[in-house]
């Protein structure tokens, strides 16, 4: 999208990733899937309209990482494609990021003029493509490219079928379209990347299953349900209420289980029923390979949906489950609604 007029160069909570080449020069006619990128960019849209957060991240070099937040001025000036500009004085204190020796306050970027107002610290925002290992097109690129930690690894569609132990990835046949489509294992997640348009479906890529053979995703469940000293029967049952829906859905539909709705958690106060909700948000997001935020957490009171006009409480119940909604549209994975001293409420 390209900014101009009152149009806004990237959407409150809208992610993006392209790439960017040798000296920031553009792709080479013809070549633009194929070229070697130098950098990935990638981009998150703020809930202020004209601010947006950033990783800039070096091919094969994702600890040099630079995190920032920016701010666009100017619309109709400069390339749709990102061009740091050097600060003109050494003294100039203003943050800036460091590219090929030397520093950059301002940049242009979807012929737009930004400047970038502080650095943060690596991970402070979800940007998808920027954390763990995933698969995504580039906005200015053509193909699907495997990413690890913000770094570009390999563009998919050149691999042959097979096992690509340098890459840790495995493409295969998916015989069940007939050559319209391929399966690839990377990340802890099997993808399904289509080879041809769908209607209604804009994006070539489609996320299958959870590839509960991954290492990754198995340290990564072990490390949230680790946290949690004893209440083994109450994990057990988390578990199968929620983890195992998400990462068998095959053998749920084959035998025509429906997943839970909800769990009931009961027991004195102190006994560490909110500890397990709250790790279960760690959980969901580490199935979805998501950074976990607490505000995921939806906290809530019986009493405080109550309220002795007629409809208010409706509205509450509706405004709590937009709020959750919302939530895994931005951010990519459900969130947990929490109701604390639910005999308030339910009976």
């Amino acid at each position: 999208m390209l900014c101009a007029g009152n149009a806004t160069p990237v959407r409150p909570g809208a992610a993006s990733v392209e790439f960017c080449y040798d000296h920031f020069e553009l792709a080479e006619t013809g070549g633009v899937g194929r070229q070697r990128p130098a950098w990935a960019l990638h981009a998150l849209g703020l809930s202020d309209e004209m601010t947006a957060a950033f990783a800039l991240v070096p091919a094969g070099r994702p600890e040099a990482a630079q995190w920032f937040t920016a701010r666009w001025g100017r619309a109709g000036v400069g390339p749709a494609s990102f061009m740091p500009v050097p600060v003109q004085l050494e003294t100039d204190e203003r943050p800036s990021v460091e590219v090929y020796g030397f520093r950059s306050s301002n940049f242009n970027w979807r012929n737009c003029q930004w400047e970038i107002v502080e650095r943060v610290t690596p991970h402070a925002f979800e940007l998808p493509t920027a954390d763990g290992e995933c698969l995504d097109v580039p906005g200015n690129a053509t193909g699907v490219w495997a990413f690890a930690e913000g770094s570009p690894v390999v563009c998919v569609d050149d691999l042959g079928f097979g096992e690509h132990a340098e890459f840790a990835l495995h493409k295969q046949t998916d015989e069940a379209n007939r050559g319209a489509s391929y399966q690839v294992r990377f990340g802890g997640r099997i993808w399904r990347r289509w080879l041809t348009d769908r209607v209604g479906h804009p994006s070539p890529l489609e996320l299958l299953a959870f590839d509960t053979s991954s290492p990754v995703l198995q340290q990564a469940l072990d490390e949230v349900w680790g946290e949690i000293g004893g209440q083994e029967e109450a994990k057990r049952e988390l578990i199968r209420a929620i983890q195992w829906p998400v990462l068998y859905p095959e053998l749920f539909l084959l035998f025509k289980r429906k997943r839970s709705r909800g769990v009931l958690l009961y027991g004195p106060p102190g006994c560490g029923k909110t500890l397990l909700g709250g790790a279960v948000v760690k959980l969901l997001a580490a199935l979805y390979h998501r950074k976990a935020d607490q505000g995921g957490f939806k906290y809530v009171k019986g009493h405080q949906l109550l309220d002795q006009y007629v409809g208010n409480s409706e509205k509450a119940v509706k405004a709590l489950f937009d709020d959750a909604r919302r939530w895994r549209e931005q951010r990519g994975y459900p969130a947990v609604l929490f109701f604390d001293e639910a005999d308030a409420l339910f009976k």
